[in-house]
């Protein structure tokens, strides 16, 4: 590790300055990219999870609503009326 830093101190040419400016910067772009990349595909599941919990919480309701209102009562043993004709 001194070694290092030996080094680092030692090499103050403009030329290993820019090398390692340039690298920073790259792996800085590089873990953005992957902090985007990862953001999006938790976007993603995370809508994909809601839009599946809200259709299934309105489907159920609505399917209670919709028989109330052609008057099937679904907690007494009565059939529910039937509209138009048979095919």
């Amino acid at each position: 590790m001194k070694e290092l830093a030996a080094l680092a101190y030692r090499d103050n040419l403009p030329e290993s300055r820019d090398f390692w400016k340039n690298e920073m910067a790259q792996a800085i772009r590089e873990i953005e990219q992957m902090y985007a990349d990862k953001l999006e595909t938790m976007k993603t599941e995370m809508e994909s999870s809601y839009n599946l919990k809200v259709c299934n919480d309105v489907d159920l309701p609505s399917v209670g609503i919709t028989n109330k209102l052609m008057g099937a009562d679904m907690t007494s043993d009565s059939e529910p009326r039937k509209f138009g004709t048979s095919l």
